[in-house]
């Protein structure tokens, strides 16, 4: 299958997927209920490690101060932190299936008296199904399954929408330059997938996010850039020139890293140590904000809404009404993948020859009878005397 997949690394599946849970709890004499995960516990104290607003703390409990201590059991915690991974709307690589069906059945090894055993191999035999059909060359997209033949045939279309994916998941976690280098591959390879319109709308907000951060990062590189200078002329002669040599080699691989990624077509990396780095991001966001902003995405989400309604058509027979719902897309949107691969599958049978009606079966000519042989007497009436 020539189609590239957009896979995410197993782990970064499992942060996705998984929901963590705080299993543990103390109850405080005053009616306090403090949840997070018990790091120690002794005769005086009970430490217990808490989330506040993203940050996570030890907070130290006197003992004279608890009404009640509750741990959940090592089963439990693990589960929790696993309850929640099932087989999503696209298909993986064989390979992530393998992993995370080897991760679940580490749960099981591990605890099989728990009660939540049978529900994990249930799951286990979730992804181990869909494993067994994705090495069969089967794909999933968007919760349907297609054939390996399917996805042969409409491979921009699912490519497109696994790096649509994969751009939507970079974007969530904060990796702004690998979803937009995810949306300059969808432009090189799949511009005419369904899922373009709204990467170009993800890109766009992307774009706006990340303005004011790489604003920030250049105003803190220089503040940083002259304390360094300070600590440089208050060290020794052989002390600095050390210092300028490692900031040298540093700044050297940032510009070496945004020209190569400049001579690829993907975007700078985002060094907040490197003004070179920022100043390059910093020009590549203007110019890609203003030429998103030049793009008809409404067009092209018409195109797409006139190409599904052709395929309906084509279904129901109204290859007419599909014909032209199919040339207006075009008009709109002329790489729209769906409407070119529909509109030339009208076209093949439209020039495939008709088959002439079978011929009628030739009628089979009845015998005459044959005439007896000249030696045999012919019977004749017998007159009775």
């Amino acid at each position: 299958m020539r189609f590239v997949r957009f896979l995410f690394p197993v782990a970064s599946a499992l942060s996705i997927l998984v929901v963590s849970a705080r299993a543990d709890f103390v109850i405080l004499k005053s009616g306090e209920r403090v949840e997070g995960k018990i790091e120690e516990e002794n005769d005086k104290s009970v430490t217990i490690q808490v989330q506040m607003g993203g940050v996570f703390d030890d907070k130290v409990i006197k003992k004279s101060e608890i009404a009640r201590v509750s741990k959940t059991s090592a089963d439990e915690t693990v589960y929790q932190s696993i309850m929640n991974l099932q087989p999503g709307p696209d298909s993986l690589s064989s390979s992530q299936y393998a992993q995370i069906i080897a991760y679940l059945n580490d749960f099981v090894v591990k605890y099989p008296g728990s009660a939540h055993a049978a529900e994990i191999k249930d799951t286990i035999k979730g992804f181990a199904a869909e494993k067994k059909r994705v090495d069969a060359g089967e794909v999933k997209l968007n919760g349907g399954w297609l054939t390996k033949e399917q996805a042969i045939i409409q491979r921009v279309q699912v490519g497109g929408a696994f790096a649509f994916e994969n751009m939507k998941r970079q974007s969530a976690s904060g990796d702004f330059v690998g979803a937009l280098d995810s949306f300059v591959q969808i432009e090189k390879t799949y511009a005419g997938a369904r899922t373009y319109p709204d990467a170009i709308e993800l890109a766009k907000q992307v774009i706006v996010k990340m303005g004011p951060l790489v604003e920030t990062a250049i105003v803190n590189e220089r503040i940083d850039k002259a304390e360094l200078e300070k600590g440089w002329k208050a060290g020794g002669a052989k002390d600095k020139k050390e210092m300028m040599d490692a900031y040298a080699r540093d700044q050297a691989q940032a510009e070496a890293a945004a020209k190569y990624a400049e001579a690829k077509g993907d975007w700078p990396p985002f060094r907040k140590d490197s003004e070179k780095c920022l100043k390059a991001l910093q020009t590549k966001l203007g110019t890609e904000h203003a030429r998103l902003a030049a793009l008809q995405v409404g067009t092209l989400r018409r195109s797409v809404e006139l190409s599904d309604q052709a395929a309906q058509q084509v279904a129901s027979g109204q290859d007419p009404e599909a014909k032209d719902a199919l040339k207006e897309a075009l008009i709109l949107w002329p790489a729209n993948e769906a409407a070119k691969r529909l509109q030339a599958e009208l076209a093949l049978v439209k020039a495939a020859p008709a088959t002439p009606p079978p011929a009628p079966p030739t009628p089979t000519p009845v015998r005459a009878a044959a005439a007896p042989p000249s030696n045999v007497a012919t019977p004749s009436k017998t007159t009775r005397p």
